[in-house]
């Protein structure tokens, strides 16, 4: 059961009017000081005007409750208890609550009483504020977003905060879908259509034989009759996220109780097969998200976001309200630029792990460049390297006593491929078409001792076998025990080549032929080989929170990244690190020839947040909880306030409007390091004797 329905309006203000027989009674009548102007959108519990506020001249949403229930004292109730519940949250990605008409007994419910029912007037109202735009649904589909699933995993981070207050609150939403939420024009997100919520520390107020709720987007338990919480909430988000990124529900059936059945067993075909865009770690997110038991899924809405925030970094995007509504804001010119912004991180993070001797890893990061692009250069120079790896990791493996599966060796999980097996490619191609298709599927670590093998008919060649050294023919190291081509044996110039604990080393030249002992020219034959050449560069790796473009010397190092490595020539150096919502930070420090492969830890001190306020009083003073000092809500526009996060990238306080003569606001605001929080603020007159300073 719906109490309200999400109204779409555009630039205009225009909405199309539901059709209907006569006109509608309530339009041109006052509610209290709110004008009914015109009909748009209806639910099964109410009617949606748009109205205007005679006091403070601005438009609103009037919600009114249908006639046939407004008779009923639960039903009232349960609309008294949607506008108390939302109007206590103070959010600003949550729509806004204003006034409602209160719970008078305004039917007489005895049966005389109902025979002679008050006429004309609408018993049960709520007045909200009224957002144009788009709902997410319509917005999502007329741009397309599942053609980068970033910017969808952006959207339920921001619905995921706006979902934390709501729970700290004690309020559960209970029917999250695409519907209920807006994309404002100036591309905020408003999470709306609290009617069904449920306060957590009330009961009653049930529905009986009603099904609450949207049945493509509810949890397992809440279909087997348990009550809704924060964790089915999360569920139904989780569901969001899977439709925003590959365009598809997660459960589908030819009718209802076939769905129903098909979420209470967890049956869901895995994203990566619905879109070959979705990464491996939004993957896993996704499937810890939806997990059929509530125990498995995240332990609270914070936890959610932050897990999720993790993803979205590493993709490289910077998890702000500011960076998602940039987007939302202008679309088309936005998606090519965040596209190509995952896609240098992504190629940047294959790069490291081949670095770090993980060429499977690094399939996973090149698929999902190259399910935007097949033919990207970069990424397939990037493959053939990580098929180099697969091959040397592969040829060292011992022949397995069972079906190989690769995970022991490894450390991961295989995960069930139920797409159909295709035809076997040409031999040559083998190892470098199945890891990526092994990629997609979960599959990278198995495709590495399946595919040396997938070619039955050929039995695989021996190595030819090596002659022993002799004082004739002394054996000259072919460079394959560092990895380095017989070619540059021997070479004095060959390229350093790391060897495996961090320190780089020149491979040693082939020592020369020892004179025949009969030699009369044979004077050193016992000397010792000289010593190796000295170590001349190492591999550093930074560990930067939250995470920085790094340049060394002067020089770029890495972009975007928490965790960098490369290699630095032994010495003293100086590393720049820069973050915009941090400050930034110089960093002496020097690479020594021995010990452990330096790892140079920073936490970066967060940029203070910063606040506009907009006031219909523009002359009201603004102050920020524990932060001192306060400036005019006209001077927070030409200037905003500082506040500082102290060593924090995110902080909630409360921000306090006054005037003397209105009614004093104050206002929970989420402030984000080296982000602009800007805020609407309505000020109300106040008719008692003494209004705030």
């Amino acid at each position: 059961m719906v109490m309200a329905q999400t109204v779409e309006l555009d630039r205009d203000g225009a909405v199309a009017r539901p059709t209907g027989a006569g006109p509608d009674p309530l339009i041109g009548k006052q509610l209290l000081h709110y004008r009914v102007r015109e009909v748009i959108g209806q639910g099964g519990m109410s009617v949606v005007y748009l109205g205007h506020d005679e006091h403070l001249h601005r438009d609103v949403a009037i919600k009114v409750l249908h006639p046939f229930l407004a008779e009923k004292a639960e039903c009232r109730a349960r609309l008294a208890r949607e506008a108390r519940a939302v109007a206590r949250l103070e959010h600003p990605h949550i729509l806004k609550v204003f006034d409602y008409s209160g719970e008078p007994k305004t039917i007489d419910e005895t049966p005389e009483g109902v025979r002679d029912r008050v006429r004309g007037f609408a018993e049960g109202f709520i007045i909200a504020e009224l957002v144009r735009g788009l709902t997410l649904k319509h917005f999502a589909e007329r741009h397309q977003l599942w053609s980068c699933p970033e910017v969808g995993a952006l959207v339920v981070w921001q619905l995921g905060r706006a979902l934390e207050h709501a729970h700290q609150s004690g309020v559960v939403h209970r029917d999250i879908k695409p519907e209920n939420v807006m994309v404002r024009e100036d591309g905020w997100l408003k999470l709306m259509d609290f009617g069904i919520a449920h306060i957590a520390d009330q009961t009653g107020l049930t529905v009986t034989g009603t099904l609450l709720g949207s049945p493509a987007h509810m949890a397992p338990e809440v279909i087997d009759g348990s009550h809704a919480d924060e964790k089915s909430d999360l569920f139904s988000l989780g569901t969001v996220l899977y439709w925003l990124t590959t365009g598809a529900l997660p459960f589908e059936a030819p009718t209802p109780h076939a769905l129903l059945k098909q979420i209470v067993e967890g049956r869901t075909v895995p994203p990566q097969q619905k879109s070959a865009r979705i990464s491996d770690d939004l993957a896993r997110f996704m499937a810890r998200a939806m997990a059929t038991r509530p125990a498995d899924r995240f332990e609270s809405a914070g936890a959610f976001c932050e897990a999720l925030a993790e993803v979205i970094e590493r993709s490289g995007l910077p998890a702000t309200p500011e960076a998602l509504r940039a987007i939302l804001v202008e679309p088309e010119r936005a998606l090519p630029r965040v596209r190509a912004d995952v896609r240098r991180a992504f190629l940047a993070r294959a790069t490291t792990l081949l670095d770090e001797g993980a060429p499977v890893r690094a399939l996973g990061c090149l698929n999902r460049v190259l399910a935007d692009d097949g033919e990207d250069a970069d990424a397939q120079a990037l493959l053939a390297r990580a098929q180099g790896g697969i091959d040397e990791a592969a040829a060292s493996e011992p022949p397995p006593t069972t079906a190989p599966t690769g995970v022991a060796a490894f450390d991961l999980a295989p995960t069930e491929v139920t797409e159909p097996a295709r035809r076997a490619p040409a031999p040559q191609r083998v190892l470098q078409q199945v890891g990526v298709i092994a990629a997609a599927a979960g599959l990278i670590v198995a495709a590495v001792v399946v595919a040396t093998r997938l070619d039955t008919g050929r039995v695989p060649e021996a190595a030819p076998p090596v002659a022993p050294a002799s004082p004739e023919q002394p054996h000259v190291d072919d460079g394959t025990s560092t990895g380095v081509p017989a070619a540059f044996a021997g070479d004095p110039a060959a390229p350093p080549v790391p060897d495996g604990i961090g320190k780089v080393v020149k491979v040693e030249p082939s020592r020369p032929r020892p004179p025949k002992k009969d030699d009369p020219s044979a004077t050193k034959v016992d000397e010792p080989a000289p010593p190796a050449p000295a170590v001349v560069e190492r591999m550093v790796t930074f560990r930067v929170a939250p995470w920085a473009n790094i340049a060394v010397d002067g020089k770029p190092f890495s972009a975007g990244k928490p965790v960098a490595t490369g290699l630095l020539s032994v010495g003293p150096h100086l590393a720049l690190l820069q973050n915009p919502s941090a400050k930034d930070k110089e960093l002496p420090f020097e690479v020594k020839a021995d010990g452990e492969p330096p790892v140079i830890t920073v936490k970066l001190e967060p940029r203070p947040a910063l606040l506009k306020v907009t006031c219909n009083v523009p002359e009201a003073a603004v102050s920020v909880a524990g932060t001192g000092g306060a400036v005019t809500a006209k001077q927070s526009l030409e200037r905003p306030l500082v506040v500082p996060l102290g060593d924090q990238s995110r902080a909630v306080r409360e921000v306090f409007v006054v005037k003397k003569g209105f009614r004093p606001k104050r206002q929970k605001v989420d402030f984000f390091a080296g982000e602009t929080a800007v805020i609407d603020v309505v000020l109300e007159p106040d008719t008692g004797d003494e209004a705030g300073p």
